[in-house]
């Protein structure tokens, strides 16, 4: 709130406020896709091990108000997709993996072997499209409000 409350100082009378954080609550698959499941679930504690806050969506109202500013508009979507129309999303899931690995390994959160970063966008989209499953990424949730 403290951080919120200096980057509203400097906008001016009238201006927006608008933040967008993510809540990785809503990460699923269905039907189960395992590999998915287990890759977004090493991602969280690679984030969460980090210091990262992985329900700051769900925090910005009331970081809002702890800021002194008005009550905020909240809008809250999620990516997500099934069969062919999930590439994109599977593509981030390996994207992200691979940017965080080092810190899985680091952190004791899988060993590289495990991780497979090379070819896990294929592994994924395989493993999505056999399972028929519908898949969904992080909660994207915007605040927003006038100062």
């Amino acid at each position: 709130s403290a951080m919120l409350r200096r980057v509203a100082s400097h906008a001016r009378p009238g201006g927006l406020i608008v933040f967008h954080e993510l809540d990785w609550d809503g990460v699923r698959s269905f039907p189960p896709a395992p590999a998915y499941d287990r890759y977004r679930a090493w991602s969280a504690a690679a984030l969460r091990l980090s210091g990262v806050e992985l329900h700051m969506g769900m925090k910005l109202y009331s970081t809002f108000i702890a800021a002194g500013l008005s009550a905020p508009f909240l809008r809250l979507e999620a990516v997500m997709g099934a069969g062919p129309h999930s590439s994109d999303l599977l593509q981030l899931t390996a994207d992200l993996v691979g940017t965080l690995s080092p810190t899985m390994v680091q952190r004791g959160v899988a060993a590289p072997d495990e991780i497979g970063h090379d070819t896990l966008a294929d592994r994924l989209r395989d493993e999505a499209r056999a399972t028929g499953s519908v898949i969904v990424g992080p909660l994207q949730i915007g605040a927003w409000c006038r100062v």
